[in-house]
């Protein structure tokens, strides 16, 4: 296995908490300053053998920047993997709609929320966010490519942001509610899911939204290990644009993909657009959004199945990436309604170094879960949700297929998700909460309207090792975000669908986490 670039050797604790401050280039370097001066008088100061404790570094708050994925497109691709766009190949005989919602809440010891805007990469320029009360939202249509939902301090702390990029086509190729949230650009990026093999199609998009060029390294792995990705290394993103690669061209025939990204000079958001197709009928197209840093413990919010055969041809799966070199054993646990469910087959399963695994869910009772996935060794999940529908016109013999990728992440007290309901992409909106504690929780929700009002908050109570979910409709009507707080840390996800006639079409929104961490690190210096 090839040596990953420094940025990955950074513990993922410590890159996971480093992203979640959204600090700036300039910060990180005055923070690294700050640090190396402290430590080396610190260490002048001790004795031979003496374990100096730590000192704490302020981090200043820097602007919001959440990056939001473009609509799904269809695209060619020659030998070299660059893409072109045909225009006889679109979303016909459906247009695809499409919207881009972003909002800042106000949090309680606030007097307003932070202003900010939602636009292109593009530093310059976009819509505003319009504060109407508690929130300052804004929704922009028929968007080409990727967003950018910005937002200015609030104090000494992040601004409190949550965007989506929301796309529906209600028939052709591209037939599907595809959702995926607006997240932070980051030096490492990891993506589990897609597939190459014979009628899919994978597309990894790369967007940077700072102001510094990044070049990007590629690694991808499969069933029976790395992928050879020299094709998809090297590759340059400038300032405000977006660059992307059809994964087939580089590695085919694959039908488990996992893919790390790493940038250099600058930070980027990666996403994956997987597109299936069976036979003329639609087999299901969605985005895989960045999973959490590979760990020893993952939560997959928001798994959602239908009654299904064992033998089931469309079986949904949880992917599972063991990116290390040491074999990894695995558990998988669904929390559901009533507890904890082992997964028949999924305790103790043994994962080859370098290598993806999809463990079926297919005969599993009906109903909503969240997925605990514990190792020995650190991993990183997601997970592809499908629903099959009826024969359509272009093959009486062949149903169409609707697929769903949600993607482990980390647990939250305070987060936020787009619900988007009573516009004219969603039709009903669900919310997930797992709780993977040992005792009951109960979790405060509150929806926010179009105008930046609120609703009542309605208290959600879930017990130790379960999951409960909420129908958005009971907040109250045109609900386009939801607030979650609680007393220890759950998971969550905004399950979204639609019916076009033929068949449910559904896509899953993870809550993203409030971003007031603390805005400070522990420098520590000793003998070791």
């Amino acid at each position: 296995m090839a040596t990953p670039p420094v940025t990955s050797r950074i513990g993922p604790r410590l890159r996971t908490a480093l992203r979640r401050l959204g600090a700036t280039s300039s910060a990180l370097v005055v923070l690294a300053g700050v640090a190396a001066v402290t430590a080396i008088g610190t260490a002048d100061d001790a004795g031979p053998g003496e374990v100096v404790p730590p000192t704490r570094v302020d981090v200043p708050p820097s602007e919001l920047a959440l990056v939001c994925p473009g609509p799904p497109r269809l695209a060619t691709a020659d030998l070299g993997g660059d893409i072109t766009y045909d225009p006889e190949f679109d979303a016909a005989p459906a247009q695809t709609q499409v919207r881009q919602d972003g909002l800042t809440l106000r949090r309680d010891d606030e007097d307003a929320p932070a202003a900010g805007t939602i636009g292109p990469l593009a530093p310059d320029g976009g819509t505003a966010l319009d504060a109407g009360g508690d929130a300052a939202v804004a929704s922009v249509a028929d968007v080409a490519g990727a967003g950018v939902v910005r937002a200015d301090p609030v104090g000494d702390r992040s601004a409190f942001g949550v965007g989506a990029t929301l796309a529906r086509t209600d028939a052709g190729d591209l037939r599907g509610l595809v959702a995926a949230p607006c997240l932070p650009a980051s030096s490492t990026v990891w993506l589990v899911g897609g597939s190459t093999a014979l009628g899919a199609s994978t597309r990894l998009v790369l967007a940077n939204p700072g102001t510094t060029p990044a070049t990007v390294t590629v690694t991808a792995w499969g069933a029976t290990g790395p992928l050879a990705m020299e094709r998809a290394s090297g590759l340059l993103v400038a300032p405000g644009e977006e660059t992307a690669i059809l994964l087939e061209a580089v590695a085919t025939g694959e039908e488990r993909i996992a893919v790390r990204v790493d940038a250099a000079g600058g930070r980027v958001s990666a996403t994956l657009q997987e597109s299936q197709l069976r036979g003329l009928v639609a087999g299901g197209t969605d985005l895989v959004s960045a999973a959490a840093d590979p760990a020893t413990s993952l939560l997959v919010p928001g798994i959602t199945l239908a009654e299904t055969e064992v033998d089931d041809p469309e079986p949904s799966v949880l992917r599972v990436l063991n990116p290390g070199d040491e074999r990894a054993r695995v558990t998988l646990r669904l929390l559901g309604a009533d507890g904890e469910n082992v997964v028949p087959g999924a305790q103790d399963q043994v994962l080859e170094p370098g290598t993806v695994t999809d463990v079926s869910l297919a005969g599993l009772p009906a109903g909503w879960y969240t997925a605990e996935l514990t190792s020995d060794v650190p991993v990183t999940a997601g997970a592809s949700l499908v629903r099959v529908g009826e024969p359509g016109e272009d093959d009486p013999d062949q149903p169409v297929v609707e697929r769903a990728w949600v993607a482990a992440v980390d647990p939250v007290t305070s987060g936020a998700v787009v619900a988007d309901t009573g516009g004219d992409v969603v039709e009903a909106a669900r919310l997930v909460v797992g709780n993977p504690g040992a005792e009951a929780v109960t979790v405060s929700v509150t929806g926010y309207g179009r105008d930046g009002g609120t609703t009542d908050p309605v208290d959600l109570t879930v017990a130790a090792r379960s999951s409960e979910t909420l129908d958005v409709a009971d907040l109250g009507e045109g609900v386009l975000g939801v607030r979650l707080a609680s007393p220890s840390a759950v998971s969550g996800a905004m399950l979204l669908s639609a019916e076009p006639g033929d068949g449910t079409m559904f896509s899953i929104l993870p809550v993203t986490p409030d971003p007031d961490q603390r805005q400070s690190v522990d420098v520590r210096l000793g003998p070791g």
